[in-house]
């Protein structure tokens, strides 16, 4: 709901703006959806909403779906953030967000595991990982998915490789409004 928030002050074009002077800009979450196109978001987790209902019961806690919510269109993709994470709703991301793209055929996903981060650098991107850690066997990944033939292909995306064109990564190849 930031989305409309912003629009309505005028931060999205400020944050354009910054974006091309090469400000550089991060996001966890929600922070990590905003960059995109769009994005796979829990805000309607009851268990993380800002004004939180008191006494719900289990089922009612769990009786929510996650939403497709829009992003600034910087990066011409759907986000999918917590993409190995299963939320109070008992749902797994990643399997939700493969449904979403079947809704949405033409697009592209980036989905985002925790302790991973798609890093976009001008007309470039590369992923980095915490690799394994006391909390976590093995670091995140993060993958890029496309619709092919009915199916939601998945392609693991390399982590801590130079910077690549995002040509090689989304379609359409034309970038220029990264710069």
């Amino acid at each position: 709901f930031a989305m409309s928030r912003w629009r309505r002050l005028g931060i999205d074009i400020l944050l354009r703006k910054a974006w091309e002077r090469g400000t550089i800009m991060c996001g966890g979450s929600a922070g990590a959806i905003c960059w995109f196109d769009g994005g796979h978001s829990d805000s309607l987790d009851p268990a993380s909403v800002l004004n939180k209902k008191p006494n719900l019961s289990d089922r009612e806690k769990a009786a929510w779906n996650y939403v497709r919510i829009a992003g600034l269109g910087i990066v011409p993709a759907l986000c999918c953030p917590h993409h190995d994470q299963i939320q109070s709703n008992g749902v797994r991301r990643s399997a939700d967000f493969d449904q979403m793209m079947l809704r949405n055929p033409g697009e592209i996903g980036i989905c985002i595991d925790n302790n991973a981060a798609f890093v976009v650098e001008g007309d470039k991107w590369r992923t980095l990982s915490t690799g394994p850690w006391e909390h976590a066997q093995q670091g995140g990944t993060v993958q890029k998915k496309v619709y092919e033939n009915g199916l939601v292909v998945s392609t693991q995306l390399e982590c801590g490789e130079e910077p690549k064109p995002f040509s090689e990564l989304l379609t359409p190849p034309d970038f220029t409004h990264l710069l």
